[in-house]
């Protein structure tokens, strides 16, 4: 069982360090044949295959790609001198198809290199298809979810992109100079995010200072619900002097003095492209702040700055999210590798409600926490750094009565189990697996403990 987790903040690098990765196994063993698993997003899609041009010809299942089940079957088998690689949605109607393509590359020589990008969201819904035929497994996530439910993932090596300190380019909410602010959520987002505006306009009117000196209006993402309800929002903007961008799942729209005045349909072309396309020619941030909204396009992977066109993020208006992981996704938008730009200014401001807010920054002090020689890190004193512990303690936390015990001994305890575990496995015939299972026994008895203890 061979496995590899990905864990960094989110618009850390994760697709860059991902292709590095793959290109390294590539070489060990150029019989693997990287399958990508992707969220069911269309413009992630599109900005993902941009993003892996470099490890060879796409072959992808989704309604953007080229390509069909059969088409791909006879490129794998008549076309073997090329590099290729297998893209599909998480879906039920590619997932069962990327298995049926998976088995027959199995067949003629080829060892499957499963990618899972998104995973705490997508594995649970395709691991039924795509387990049994998978020769190694790469994790790509900022978020948990249920992935500690999995022997695989609990026994994957954390990697992460090397980071020189002094030259980091990355700022994320944990980030020197980033701000949290608190405002009042009731009611729907729309209506809340145009109250915590007008409550703070001239915040979002006045200009600010980038990292080249030149004073330049604030951009903001904001998070909306429905369709019809961001559209009133974006108009109602535009008539107190925004500009303002629509990213719908059809298309992204630019609406300027009151009236939708343009769009760009969301095909072959990442989000940022889309919105650069429209900020330029309809003018939207020369003299005015620019707000860019939306819903489902927002939650995960897809990239809003552009750093070709200049177009970097100062503010984000989360609202109310009750799921943390899609909380610390979201959040993630106005996070990114944007510190040496020009563009750039150093207080990202980060609005939420309290809870919101705590529960995004829990979750980023753990992958901190498991991606760095931190304490709690070097308390495991593993030779190499296996995820496991760390997702019990992060399932326990989620527990608000555990949140009261010491981090160190809670993840302390959950190294020993697997100390334990593995002892077992070295001092019998069981195989890794049996060994990782007896892990995720032993950790879900933990979990029950816990839980059952009188406090």
């Amino acid at each position: 069982m061979l496995s590899d987790f990905i864990l960094m903040h989110t618009q850390r690098g994760k697709t860059a360090y991902t292709k590095q990765l793959v290109q390294h196994y590539l070489s060990l063993d150029p019989t693997y044949l990287p399958f990508f698993v992707l969220d069911n997003n269309t413009a992630l899609a599109v900005q993902t295959q941009q993003a892996l041009e470099d490890l060879g010809t796409c072959l992808a299942l989704h309604s953007l790609g080229n390509t069909n089940e059969r088409e791909i079957i006879h490129t794998l088998n008549f076309c073997r001198d090329a590099r290729y690689l297998i893209m599909c949605l998480d879906n039920t109607h590619q997932i069962p198809r990327m298995a049926r393509i998976m088995q027959h590359a199995k067949n003629i020589g080829y060892k499957p290199l499963l990618v899972v990008d998104e995973a705490d969201k997508t594995y649970p819904h395709c691991r039924h298809c795509l387990y049994s035929l998978t020769d190694r497994w790469i994790f790509v996530s900022a978020t948990i979810g249920s992935l500690q439910n999995y022997p695989e993932c609990l026994a994957a090596i954390i990697k992460h992109a090397p980071i020189n300190v002094e030259i980091d380019p990355y700022r994320g909410i944990l980030s020197n100079g980033s701000v949290t602010s608190e405002y009042n959520t009731d009611g729907y987002k729309e209506d809340s995010a145009l109250q915590c505006i007008r409550d703070n306009r001239n915040y979002f009117f006045s200009q600010v200072t980038c990292a080249d000196g030149v004073a330049r209006h604030r951009k903001v993402l904001i998070h909306g619900s429905s369709i019809p309800r961001m559209v009133e929002l974006a108009k109602t903007l535009a008539s107190d002097g925004w500009g303002v961008v629509c990213v719908f799942g059809v298309g992204t729209f630019a609406v300027k003095d009151g009236e939708i005045t343009g769009g760009v349909k969301n095909r072959k072309i990442s989000v940022n492209q889309a919105i650069a396309a429209l900020v330029q020619q309809y003018q939207l941030d020369t003299d005015r702040p620019l707000a860019v909204i939306g819903n489902r396009k927002m939650d995960r992977g897809i990239t809003y700055h552009n750093f070709n066109h200049g177009i970097i993020f100062t503010d984000c208006l989360l609202g109310q999210v009750k799921n943390t992981d899609t909380a610390v996704q979201r959040a993630g938008r106005l996070a990114g590798n944007i510190a040496s730009l020009p563009q750039f200014h150093n207080a990202l401001n980060w609005f939420a409600n309290a809870n919101t807010l705590q529960r995004i920054l829990e979750q980023c002090h753990f992958i901190l926490n498991a991606t760095s020689n931190s304490p709690l890190a070097v308390s495991l004193n593993f030779g190499i750094n296996i995820i496991g512990p760390f997702l019990s303690y992060h399932a326990l936390k989620k527990h608000k009565h555990i949140i009261k015990k010491n981090n160190r001994t809670i993840i302390a305890t959950g190294a020993q189990l697997y100390r334990q575990s593995y002892n077992i496995c070295l001092s019998s015939a069981i195989t890794l697996t049996q060994h990782l299972q007896h892990f995720a026994t032993k950790i879900q008895k933990h979990y029950y403990i816990f839980l059952h203890t009188t406090q």
